[in-house]
């Protein structure tokens, strides 16, 4: 499901309206998506509605990234935002998705790009490929800092997983 067209995806839809049954899905990646959302609280929502009981939902989310309209860009989480924001789910995991040095780059490339460019957008776009990629091995570093439990105090991105609770069957 996407809410674009693009090749091999079967449904088109709004996000914080999916058109599928109550407790019919038994997986749900949410990638870089919930960033894009205006209503996200609706989106996870929508997520608890769908998943079947003991169904799983992975969510990967910004955290120090910088600004990517996709169309819209409106939200960054903490590790304690994403779980408030799924505080209906059981939580089976919780951490950081990329680590400080990721973020620094993001952050550092995005800076050179605007910097060196003069306002040209074609200028920036060039600069910015090429300084990602040129930049990119420095990310290797995150190997150690995640390592690290303060590295959850600046990391580019968070990630959840998180299982819809079943129903107890006592009653």
């Amino acid at each position: 499901m996407d809410y674009f067209p693009f090749k091999g995806v079967d449904i088109v839809s709004d996000i914080t309206d999916m058109p599928l049954l109550d407790n019919s899905v038994d997986s749900i990646l949410i990638i870089s998506v919930l960033e894009h959302v205006r209503e996200s609280a609706q989106c996870v929502t929508e997520i608890y509605r769908t998943l079947k009981p003991g169904g799983k939902v992975l969510v990967q989310v910004p955290f120090l990234f910088p600004y990517h309209a996709a169309p819209d860009d409106y939200l960054r989480w903490t590790i304690k935002g994403i779980e408030k924001e799924f505080s209906r789910f059981q939580v089976l995991e919780l951490g950081p998705s990329s680590g400080p040095t990721s973020a620094l780059l993001a952050v550092f490339v995005e800076w050179l790009s605007i910097l060196c460019s003069a306002g040209s957008k074609k200028v920036h776009d060039i600069i910015y490929m090429v300084a990602s990629v040129v930049f990119s091995p420095f990310k290797l570093i995150d190997i150690v800092l995640l390592q690290y439990k303060t590295a959850i105090i600046a990391p580019g991105g968070v990630y959840l997983v998180a299982q819809k609770p079943t129903p107890d069957p006592e009653g």
